[in-house]
């Protein structure tokens, strides 16, 4: 009987095994980072002590001194591990992950893909070139060393130690089959070996991972597809794509005739045309800061064309000293803004509302509102001139008093006080002298 519940016992607890994944198969890969399965050559395997970490040095032709370069430990950590008894968990994952990360020759990440989408998933290439990366599929653009460092050390320490599927048919629901996957990821070796991973997205900032040609699914904690694995262009390069910190000179040409000039004197900005109090010092500072850093939204390549609207654009010249930058803003359709500077040979795209004014503003635009208020009380004083020029024209129609003169004039019509001068008219008085007629008293005499 006892015999039995002990047999019943191991049939349970073997059950419970092969579910959870901890088969000898799986046990072989607990624990395991991806650096281990990228580059195995290149594990530490058992080494335990400063005697193994020596041996395990020769086999890779480094020498002590070449520590820091090839490891990014220093001399006196590395000649203190060669007399350590044992060696460091931290240290032994540091040396792996820095040895892998120097056999991988190329790196690729691959956008989502569905079952039923016939469309191409957006892909970003990655291929070392010397100690540096490359945006293979950017042109070639030059990746920043320190983000694909971070990403590949992220990677390359994942543990593969938390089994949740082992077959096929479960590879679809966990996304990470070759016709359904939120990621697809690709390492290739200088030794010509490829690994590629299927990368599934998870639950509570986990994401499903699995090995090409293995049907174990893993859960990978502190990972994340559209953080971690964007495909962006942009996700893996130094994004400032000319900068100028602290300009003492600015100059814009164009569009077409447009000149603008600017000169920082002391901390205050003049600018050519205006006087000093009339500007806006906050202004004409947004205005140089917009134009002494462009920030790359997408790379477009590596030559310049019509569409880019280079011709009918503008050219920007900043400096400080002996240093200086100068490139060209061109504005294509769909209100996009393309940028190739002087001593680059990349064309990209920058952001259209950080530039814009750099294309429009006049010199109206860097009046302060006390000088805009002034302006406004002299310059309408001739605009409106001829606004109240009617003033004049009215005029015509109040000159109708000389119109109406004559009819009020009758005072001089009045003045033929002449005409009533009959006075003399009237002087006929002698005609009543005929007393001289009755003169004929002698007459009556005449009797002797």
């Amino acid at each position: 009987m006892r015999l039995n519940i002990f047999l019943g016992i191991i049939l349970l607890v073997q059950g419970l095994a092969f579910l959870l994944g901890s088969d000898s198969k799986t046990a072989q890969q607990n624990s395991q980072m991806i650096s281990a399965l990228v580059a195995p050559e290149l594990s530490l395997g058992k080494a335990s002590n400063g005697t193994e970490l020596q041996k395990w040095l020769d086999k890779q032709g480094v020498k002590v001194e070449e520590s820091a370069s090839r490891f990014e430990v220093s001399t006196e950590q590395m000649q203190a591990a060669l007399k350590a008894s044992k060696l460091e968990p931290n240290l032994r994952t540091k040396l792996e992950l820095s040895a892998s990360m120097k056999a991988i020759s190329s790196f690729s990440m691959t956008d989502a893909k569905d079952e039923d989408s016939l469309k191409d998933t957006p892909k970003l290439d990655l291929k070392r070139n010397g100690d540096s990366w490359q945006i293979s599929s950017a042109y070639n653009y030059p990746a920043d060393d320190l983000k694909i460092k971070t990403l590949l050390n992220k990677l390359l320490s994942v543990k593969l130690d938390t089994v949740i599927a082992r077959r096929a048919e479960n590879h679809i629901k966990l996304r990470v089959a070759p016709t359904a996957y939120d990621r697809l990821l690709w390492f290739k070796t200088n030794k010509q070996k490829t690994l590629k991973f299927y990368v599934g997205n998870g639950k509570s900032g986990s994401v499903h991972l699995r090995l090409d040609g293995d049907d174990l699914v893993y859960r990978v904690k502190g990972l994340s597809t559209w953080q971690d694995l964007s495909t962006a262009n942009t996700r893996l390069i130094n994004t400032s794509y000319v900068e100028l910190k602290e300009p003492k000179n600015l100059s814009i040409q164009g569009p077409k005739d447009r000149e603008l000039t600017m000169e920082l004197k002391g901390d205050q900005w003049q600018v050519t045309g205006l006087t000093q109090k009339q500007i806006d010092q906050d202004r004409a500072k947004r205005f140089v800061d917009a134009a002494k850093e462009l920030i790359i939204t997408d790379i477009v390549g590596n030559q310049v064309n019509q569409n880019q609207g280079f011709a009918q654009g503008i050219t920007v010249t900043l400096s400080s000293g002996k240093n200086r930058i100068s490139y060209r803003l061109g504005e294509g359709e769909n209100d996009q803004i393309f940028a190739k500077a002087e001593q680059n040979n990349f064309v990209v795209k920058v952001p259209s509302y950080k530039v814009k004014a750099l294309f429009t503003q006049t010199l109206d635009d860097f009046l302060s509102e006390e000088a805009k208020a002034s302006k406004q009380e002299i310059v309408p004083a001739p605009l409106q001139a001829p606004v109240k020029a009617p003033t004049p024209v009215q005029v015509p129609v109040q000159a109708s008093a000389p119109v109406q003169a004559p009819v009020q004039a009758p005072a001089p019509v009045q003045a033929p006080a002449p005409v009533q001068a009959p006075v003399p008219v009237q002087a006929p008085v002698p005609v009543q002298a005929p007393a001289p007629v009755q003169a004929p008293a002698p007459t009556v005499d005449t009797t002797p």
